[in-house]
């Protein structure tokens, strides 16, 4: 396993479960910090075999939109859409978590080179060779298994921008259950303000052409909710991978999840329940393999093509649908969360994750052909 995020150690906890001898190499000591945003939606909470409240730092069930300059509209749910974590937390509980049935965990190891083998996937780190009968690239955007097993063809990228704003405890009350979400002003971006224990996550994402655009656009989102006298801590990156309909995710023994695999929404940058989730179907798909049940790994790939990309294909859609409607008819933008209630409860469910964007596709008709066409 390379990568001890939420993905590798899903995918370790599974494994070791099943029997297997598991490493994981991580290249950051753990536990490390992560440029997230830290939403757990509770569909991602329902998959996880592990009991998340000692690191939920929030709950909530309340979300502000807003579109360009309009007013915020705001709307409460009923009953809980996302839970809030920091990523430092949420990763050392499932690495904890895959530690406790039997996962080796060896961390401050980089990972230089992958080779595969005749019969065994060679691992060069910065602690030496690790051989092993199947790897596991969830070692996030920057992935060096995917570099090495050339699977990032195809692959473009968002970016991200985030800072904490760090204020007094009283004042973050107000904050508690609230999600504030602002669209409109970069074309695809948005920008966001999530609640934590201490401080709140700001944060804006954008795809690439508007990089340049990032840094004032984050400051704007500061100044614009009378943050701007609040201490902020260092402003810190990322880039989001995203996959195309063509993505390979496998390739002999070595096959990907996660950030890695280029699996996060192109909409919101949302990445971890698609990194569990493919760390299970992964999992699966190698036990099957380990216990000679199958003489591959093939079915790991057929099973993310049916499951998680005709997802991630439809937020490729949307984003790109918001950008045209943004030049085009910004004015129906600018109405759909003021007057639209069902608008609300989609956003809700999306959110929650209690319905999929292909699910989503289902109900619009004719209008899907296009979701395809923009989704390649």
């Amino acid at each position: 396993m390379v990568g001890g995020g939420p993905a590798g150690a899903t995918a370790a906890y599974l494994l070791s479960r099943a029997g297997k001898r598991v490493a994981i190499l991580e290249k950051s000591q753990l536990p490390r910090p992560k440029t997230c945003a830290g939403g757990v939606n509770l569909r991602t909470a329902h998959l996880l075999d592990v009991d998340l409240s000692p690191v939920v730092e929030c709950t909530v069930d309340r979300v502000e939109v807003n579109y360009r300059r309009q007013p915020s509209q705001a709307r409460v749910a009923s009953g809980s859409l996302t839970y809030m974590v920091t990523r430092r937390d949420f990763d050392k509980l499932l690495t904890v978590h895959a530690m406790y049935v039997g996962a080796k965990i060896i961390d401050k190891c980089r990972v230089e080179r992958i080779s595969q083998a005749l019969d065994c996937v060679e691992v060069y780190s910065s602690k030496g060779l690790y051989r092993a009968r199947a790897v596991i690239g969830a070692d996030g955007a920057e992935s060096i298994v995917a570099y090495d097993l050339g699977l990032i063809a195809g692959r473009n990228y968002n970016i991200c921008l985030e800072t904490e704003v760090v204020m007094p405890e009283t004042e973050l009350e107000m904050w508690r259950q609230t999600m504030a979400l602002t669209a409109g002003r970069i074309p695809g971006g948005y920008s966001w303000i999530f609640p934590k224990r201490d401080h709140l996550s700001v944060g804006v994402m954008a795809p690439p052409a508007c990089s340049g655009r990032l840094r004032s656009y984050l400051a704007e989102t500061i100044a614009a909710r009378g943050l701007s006298n609040y201490r902020t801590t260092l402003i810190k990156g990322a880039r989001l991978p995203i996959n195309s309909r063509r993505t390979k995710v496998l390739r002999g023994s070595c096959l990907l999840v996660g950030d890695a695999a280029g699996f996060t929404d192109a909409m919101t940058g949302e990445g971890i329940y698609y990194a569990v989730r493919s760390a299970q179907i992964a999992a699966f798909a190698i036990e099957r393999y380990l216990n000679k049940e199958v003489p591959d790994l093939g079915a790991y790939q057929s099973a993310v093509n049916n499951e998680i990309m005709p997802d991630l294909g439809v937020t490729r859609a949307l984003q790109r649908l918001f950008i045209l409607m943004g030049k085009t008819a910004p004015w129906f933008l600018d109405r759909l969360f003021v007057s639209s209630d069902r608008a609300w409860s989609g956003l809700f469910d999306i959110v929650r994750g209690e319905e999929s964007y292909s699910s989503i596709k289902k109900r619009l008709g004719l209008l899907s052909y296009i979701v395809d066409w923009l989704g390649q």
